[in-house]
């Protein structure tokens, strides 16, 4: 995907989890692995302008964003924990489309350190997330398929996994 973006990059480095501060500081050119809710918001806050490019645009289908990821042979790896840990991020989401604007206030009264500045742009981001948010935590079989196919290809994985090692709620 770099390369058709810029035909020799001069570096490639780690910037953690701080990818603002990297952009900001002039550390880096571009970034990787930014939400695209998120990080656009905080940096037009900062005065700084971004363009956001998804991967989507360079080949790669459309997967599932958010995913969980438990040890093997804990309790949180159980279906019955993921049905449970499910049931419960959906109602969350539930509410969180049904009262957006009293989902934020929630939020932001947990998070009263927040300057009004702060504040302005996380409530543009969660503007822009509440149309995204999942109607359902049940998971595409076709979609799933289709990406490890193409993680494959890619050489990003080795062999294909069987779906049923992927996930455990699935949709057709």
């Amino acid at each position: 995907m770099l390369s058709s973006v810029v035909t020799s990059p001069a570096k490639k480095q780690n910037v953690n989890f701080d990818l603002t501060a990297a952009l900001a500081l002039k550390q880096v050119d571009a970034i990787y692995g930014a939400c695209w809710n998120i990080e656009p918001e905080q940096m037009a806050s900062m005065g700084l302008l971004t363009r956001f490019f998804s991967v989507t645009e360079f080949g790669v289908p459309p997967y599932d964003e958010l995913v969980f990821v438990a040890k093997k042979g804990t309790y949180c790896a159980t279906p019955a924990f993921a049905a449970r840990f499910q049931k419960a991020l959906q109602k969350s989401i539930d509410y969180c489309i049904a009262h957006p604007k009293e989902a934020f206030e929630i939020y932001f009264a947990q998070n009263p350190d927040k300057t009004e500045k702060v504040r302005a742009w996380e409530e543009k981001a969660w503007r822009c997330t509440i149309p995204v948010l999942p109607r359902s935590q049940r998971f595409s079989e076709e979609r799933v398929k289709t990406f490890i196919r193409w993680a494959h290809s890619k050489g990003i994985i080795v062999q294909e996994p069987r779906l049923e090692e992927c996930i455990d709620s699935l949709e057709s």
